[in-house]
C-alpha cells in the first residue's frame, strides 16, 4: 500500500504504508486479508478534526 499525505503546510509526499494506517471510518478493503488475492483501491481520503474535537471525513473513491 503505498499512502500520500500532506503537511500543515500542503506540501505532499508519498510513503509506503499498511492498511493498519488507514482510519477506521474509511471503506473499501473490508474483505482485504480474506482469501482475497488482490485488491486494487483508489480514493482520496481527508479526516479532521473541529476547534471543538468532532471528527469529520470526506471518502471519494475513483
Amino acid at each position: 500500500m503505498v499512502l500520500g499525505t500532506y503537511g500543515t503546510q500542503g506540501d505532499f509526499s508519498w510513503q509506503r504504508s499498511s492498511i493498519t494506517a488507514l482510519p477506521e471510518a474509511h471503506v473499501g478493503l473490508e474483505r482485504w486479508g480474506q482469501n482475497c488475492p488482490g485488491i486494487y483501491h483508489r480514493s482520496v481520503f481527508v479526516d479532521w478534526r473541529d476547534y471543538e474535537g468532532n471528527y469529520g471525513f470526506e471518502q471519494v473513491n475513483y
